[in-house]
């Protein structure tokens, strides 16, 4: 029987990719949909981020992927493709890559560099069957279904008005937002440097409000990167709220060719918002029909609104798959899971 040719893996820092890398695998990205931003947008966060790249025995780059590398362990998270800036993306292919051999081959060099990983994301289908083939090869870890990813489709000719009618409690907020003084704003790619610090306030608030479980997360410098990303790049749409004028809210979504994808947000807290966050829901959707996209993506559901006005039939499953680098390793630190309920309320768990 014929071996596979033997695949290299490199942990990398978080360098912007060469030309050359870059066309490789934007062919792959553009197959689903994606915008070749993202190959940008994974380098968003230096500090925490290193590149997982694969490579064939000549040298040929076959895929690429983002994770967090702390002193003790690795983590991947998956809520959507750019659902927050940083690591949560998915993996990225060469054309004829084989995708199975490149997951097991990442999977086998970060677990010999950490005791410990975690991944907690959606699988796409593009790489699903690879994905769990992979995880066949790897001998110590567990895995079990957790939360789900929120979408809501807007491809189909009356998709937007059926949103409306199977929401109708959406109009009582509507107005209430409306008589409040409230508005809804949609603004297209990079944010203007005054009103981007308001939305950097608002991002701030929220992730004020996050546990992390691979350590403290650093709001102010985070803060910095968030600000970065709203400034510069193009390939977004920001639907935010106001209130007399004062912005509450605001979410900015990845422009993807097929989709609208959540990728930062956030809400004052020292005011009330009167259902400005489902306003803005609202607002995304009646847009993303305008624009003929199929649908728009919310990430994890982790709140009762989120959870209420997703459509049931676009949900996805989020696993959380603890990688082990021995069976003694995973004995010693299986309690290690109940650190990811710092992070999502239990109320959402499966």
């Amino acid at each position: 029987m014929k071996s596979r040719p033997a695949i290299k893996v490199q942990i990398c820092p978080p360098e912007p990719l060469s030309a050359t890398e870059k066309a490789v695998l934007t062919p792959g990205l553009k197959h689903r949909g994606l915008t070749p931003v993202m190959l940008d947008l994974m380098l968003n966060i230096p500090h925490r981020t290193q590149l997982v790249k694969a490579f064939s025995e000549s040298g040929e780059l076959l895929g690429l992927t983002s994770i967090l590398l702390t002193p003790r362990i690795f983590m991947k998270h998956v809520f959507g493709e750019g659902n927050h800036l940083g690591t949560n993306n998915t993996f990225y292919f060469a054309g004829k890559a084989d995708k199975a051999a490149v997951l097991t081959a990442m999977f086998r060099e970060v677990t010999s560099i950490r005791r410990l990983g975690i991944f907690v994301g959606y699988l796409d289908s593009e790489y699903a069957s690879e994905f769990n083939e992979a995880l066949h090869k790897i001998p110590h870890l567990t895995a079990r279904k957790i939360l789900s990813t929120g979408s809501i489709a807007t491809a189909g000719p009356n998709s937007v008005r059926q949103f409306f009618k199977r929401h109708e409690h959406l109009s009582r907020q509507v107005n209430r937002f409306s008589n409040k003084g409230g508005a809804v704003h949609i603004l297209e790619g990079t944010v203007p440097p005054d009103l981007a610090e308001k939305f950097v306030d608002c991002c701030r608030i929220s992730y004020q409000r996050h546990l992390h479980p691979g350590g403290s997360l650093d709001i102010e410098r985070y803060a910095g990167h968030v600000r970065d990303f709203l400034t510069t790049c193009h390939e977004t749409v920001h639907i935010y709220a106001t209130i007399n004028g004062e912005v509450v809210g605001v979410q900015t979504f990845i422009r993807h060719t097929r989709q609208l994808e959540l990728t930062e947000g956030g809400f004052i807290d020292n005011r009330p918002a009167y259902h400005a966050y489902e306003n803005i829901i609202l607002a995304s959707v009646n847009y993303a029909g305008d624009q003929h996209l199929e649908r728009v993506s919310y990430g994890l559901i982790s709140n009762p609104a989120k959870d209420r006005l997703m459509d049931d039939a676009t949900r996805q499953p989020i696993y959380l798959i603890l990688f082990f680098r021995s069976w003694l390793t995973a004995g010693l630190l299986w309690p290690y899971r109940f650190w990811a309920h710092r992070r999502f309320p239990l109320l959402y768990w499966r």
